[in-house]
């Protein structure tokens, strides 16, 4: 990572030799029937607040990233996390303003069977935005 004001080196990536020893990262990957975001994902499209949209709009998510809409057994939204850790929309520094005309919500989807992580949804995806994490406790 560069510093865009001075162009100093402040973060360099290095690459993990061994996954299984990184806990947090190992928890990422694990397979999970249920999934909870950790930041909103930023939707595709306007939903114009109805609910009927808005979850069409997270199965064009899931679509986008290749999964198959057809595993999805229930979708929860709302403005509010499912999880303690979960961050408002309000809250993210998004570099592309446009980004923040479109809606976000926070989801917890379960599936008919295990999905392995990462899964990351939604327009922010790219820079990490939409970021789900397995749910402690599915039910």
């Amino acid at each position: 990572l560069v510093d865009e004001a001075t162009g100093e080196v402040v973060a360099q990536a290095m690459p993990i030799a061994d996954v299984r020893s990184e806990p947090v990262l190992r928890q990422w990957l694990r397979p999970s029937r249920c999934w909870a975001s950790v930041q909103p994902v930023i939707l595709p499209g306007m939903d114009s607040g109805q609910a009927r949209r808005t979850r069409k709009l997270i199965l064009r998510t899931l679509e986008h990233v290749g999964l198959d809409t057809g595993l999805v057994e229930r979708i929860e939204f709302g403005p509010q996390g499912f999880l303690p850790q979960s961050i408002e929309y309000r809250e993210l520094r998004l570099k592309d303003r446009e980004s923040w005309k479109m809606p976000a919500v926070h989801v917890r989807l379960t599936f008919t069977r295990p999905i392995t992580g990462p899964l990351v949804l939604g327009q922010g995806r790219n820079v990490g935005v939409g970021t789900l994490v397995p749910c402690a406790n599915p039910e």
